[in-house]
């Protein structure tokens, strides 16, 4: 197994791999490492931000999100701001302001992704999928780390340049992790090539737990 790929083998007993979360803070390589790993295996690659885009607009949900965090729904000239700095002053708030509107986002969330998972064996990304009920099950969960936070950062801003206070709201939104939560963690710490390689080597644990 690849150095920079830790397997805690005691978790992965009887774990459903063909279901496979992958979870990780913005900038950690998650989305890629998901696409590489669903695409080795076969499966369908699920970005479940895709679908929370929709979530943000819709009609019951913006009217609790209106209610609660107002102020940050609308710009200074009336007009609806982007769904994903919605979401992020949700997430921030979710125990906080922005409660109703919260549970609004993740039940509708949880619907679509169980909709989705039971369509057949998929890789599925998303950095807050902890705060889900689904993650209660026995699906593999991988977490995708990287050590250095000014690298991380750096990769945020080279993939696309944001202003510094909207990557200080979406970092306030930044689930915390913990890693005896997670049954392998990737240290995405080097190339695209080394994540290949440890992706390969994560397919074949994967292969022999389909065989068991």
């Amino acid at each position: 197994m690849e150095s920079n790929l830790k397997v805690f083998e005691s978790r992965i007993v009887d774990k459903n791999s063909s279901i496979i979360f992958v979870c990780g803070h913005s900038g950690s390589g998650k989305s890629t490492f998901a696409e590489v790993l669903a695409k080795e295996l076969g499966y369908k690659h699920i970005n479940v931000d895709h679908f929370c885009f929709d979530i943000c607009r819709d009609e019951e949900f913006l009217k609790v999100a209106t209610e609660e965090i107002g102020e940050h729904i609308y710009d200074e000239n009336g007009q609806l701001v982007k769904s994903f700095e919605i979401g992020s002053q949700v997430l921030y708030n979710r125990n906080g302001r922005a409660q109703k509107c919260a549970k609004i986002f993740f039940d509708n969330v949880e619907i679509k992704l169980r909709e989705l998972t039971a369509e057949g064996p998929c890789v599925v990304e998303w950095f807050a999928l902890p705060l889900l009920k689904i993650w209660q099950g026995n699906s593999l969960k991988v977490l995708v780390h990287v050590s250095d936070e000014q690298v991380r950062i750096k990769r945020i801003m080279d993939r696309k340049p944001i202003l510094e206070s909207m990557l200080r709201e979406r970092e306030k939104a930044r689930v915390e992790y913990d890693i005896d939560d997670f049954d392998v963690v990737f240290n995405n710490d080097g190339s695209k090539e080394e994540m290949i390689q440890a992706v390969v080597g994560l397919r074949g644990l994967i292969d022999s737990l389909l065989c068991q």
